[in-house]
Order: C-alpha cells, then sequence, then structure tokens
C-alpha cells in the first residue's frame, strides 16, 4: 500500500487553514496570470485547495473516488490536487488533503469485503481524500479481469447499497467519478502505445483485455450507478475523449455546486455537458443501440 492509515487533521493545522484561506486571493489578478502563464486548470486546481480549507473549516469529511477505463488518461489527477505547485506553494498544508492508491490486493484481501479494505484509508476528522480508484473497482476492473471469483463479485454487489448507506451514516460524504473513454478512441489510445517507443512501457496485459471486455465495463458501470443513485449518492461520468478539455471540465464539475468563501466570480464553473455527461442518458441511449443491433 502507498499510504499510511488515517492522519488526523490537528487543530493547529486547522488554525493555519484558516489564516492561509484569508491570505490566498478570490482571483489570480491578471498580471500575475500574464507573468507566470497559468492555464484555467491552474486556476481551477487553485480553486479547488480554497474548497479544501472549506470542508476542514466546517468540520466535514469528503471522500472523492476517481474510477477509470484504461486509456483514459487519468494520470495525475489526484496528484496534481493535493501536491504543491508554485501558484499556491505557500498557501496549503498538503496534510490537509491525502491522496490514496492501493495496490492489486492479495488473495487473502480479496476474501475480505472489499469496502472494509479501502475503509481505512477514509478520514477521520475534517478531511479529504482522493482516491485513485477504490472498491467500485471489484466491479470495474477485477470482475472483468477475473482477478476476482463470481462469489466475491457477487458479494460486493449485494451488499454495496448497504455500504453506501452505511458510510452516509458515519457523516461521510462521498462523489464518485468515472472517467469514460468511447471505444473508438480507447482502441485508437492502445494501438499508439502499443507501436510507440516511448509509450510501450505503459502497455500491459490489462490493457490486451481493455477493448475485449470494454462493454463488460460499461454494464458494471451502469449497474453501479444506479446502486449510487438508489443510495442518494452522486456518480458523475467524465467524457476523457477530448484530451485537452476533460481536465478543466473535471474540476468543473467538482466545484460546480459548491459555495465556499473566495470562490472566483472570473471563471465560469459550468461544465461542458458534453464532457460532464449523465450516466441516466448514456444508459437509455446504450439500450437502444442494443435494440437496434437486435
Amino acid at each position: 500500500m502507498r499510504n499510511s492509515i488515517k492522519v488526523d487533521v490537528t487543530d493547529d493545522q486547522i488554525a493555519k487553514a484558516k489564516h492561509n484561506l484569508k491570505i490566498m486571493k478570490e482571483d489570480i489578478d491578471d498580471e500575475t496570470l500574464e507573468k507566470h502563464w497559468y492555464s484555467l486548470s491552474e486556476q481551477l486546481i487553485y480553486e479547488v485547495k480554497k474548497l479544501i480549507i472549506h470542508i476542514i473549516i466546517n468540520k466535514n469529511n469528503w471522500v472523492f473516488p476517481i474510477d477509470w477505463f484504461d486509456t483514459s488518461r487519468k494520470t495525475t489527477i489526484s496528484e496534481k490536487i493535493t501536491s504543491p505547485s508554485t501558484m499556491y506553494y505557500n498557501n496549503f498544508d498538503n496534510a490537509l488533503a491525502t491522496r490514496v492508491s492501493l495496490w492489486v490486493p492479495k488473495w487473502k484481501e480479496l476474501s475480505m469485503l472489499i469496502t472494509k479494505l479501502y475503509e481505512r484509508f477514509f478520514p477521520w476528522k475534517w478531511k479529504t481524500v482522493f482516491f485513485d480508484r477504490w472498491f467500485c473497482n471489484r466491479a470495474f476492473a477485477q470482475y472483468p479481469n477475473w482477478y476476482c471469483s463470481e462469489r466475491q463479485y457477487k458479494k460486493f454487489i449485494d451488499t454495496l447499497e448497504y455500504e453506501l448507506e452505511r458510510f452516509s451514516e458515519k457523516w461521510y460524504n462521498i462523489h464518485n467519478f468515472f472517467l469514460y473513454i468511447s471505444k473508438e478512441i480507447q482502441e485508437k489510445r492502445l494501438d499508439e502505445r502499443k507501436n510507440d517507443p516511448l509509450r510501450m512501457f505503459r502497455y500491459s496485459e490489462s490493457d490486451k483485455n481493455a477493448l475485449k471486455h470494454y462493454d463488460i465495463i460499461k454494464k458494471q458501470v451502469w449497474k453501479v450507478a444506479k446502486i449510487y443513485d438508489k443510495a442518494w449518492l452522486p456518480f458523475t461520468l467524465i467524457n476523457t475523449d477530448d484530451e485537452e478539455l476533460w481536465f478543466i471540465n473535471f474540476l468543473k464539475a467538482l466545484l460546480e455546486n459548491w459555495d465556499y468563501w473566495k470562490k472566483s466570480k472570473k471563471i465560469d464553473f459550468t461544465p461542458d455537458k458534453t464532457i460532464v455527461i449523465s450516466w441516466v442518458n448514456e444508459i437509455l441511449k446504450y439500450t437502444w443501440q442494443e435494440k437496434l443491433k437486435k
């Protein structure tokens, strides 16, 4: 496992967070933007830092899991959010938000209820945690690739709604993001990865099965999304076909419905609806396409 388990936010860090929020700017001034060539994505990450401090000051626990299709360009999302950069280095305490990325579970861990494995990394006290994949990965990757048994998968699906409701009762707030990709673009990126000498090192066994299992994974995404809906928890799909725009719209989707102190008035937080897509509409479209094939 790549991260230590549960580090609480101290009172001193909370006091420092309040102070830092006071000196953070509502909007990055034009002169600074021009001087340092800060992009819109950098400005939005700056806004995420304000949001994380807002969550701590209001004594909440938030969990943001990020799952994905292979080749959906997920690299460094949570790293960018939880690591300092030149723009906000002096204003942000990295301990206030944590990135968790677990290794492939061992066989003895597969026999556990997988939610228990990930729950060890949930925040105890006023913190934000970003998961690079989490327990829904049992449906999205482990089951299609036979990394778990049919019985283990069925146990996960049968208990998922109960587990999500249990987390809500414990005052854990969860917003799950899934990085979606069309089959055509995935095939193109896999070919690039396989044939480009500079990218070949990324090509793995799971990539070989990515296209083969695409439709199975897609059905699993819809199944899990429906369970989230029953548990009244948000599940957002981000279309990563456009390599330049998806990350900006991911950040906008994260920030859109929040109201926090010093939220920028210059930035339009409304995401592109062709990139941040409704999973309900996608299910209807997919079902209709399947009927047409028949």
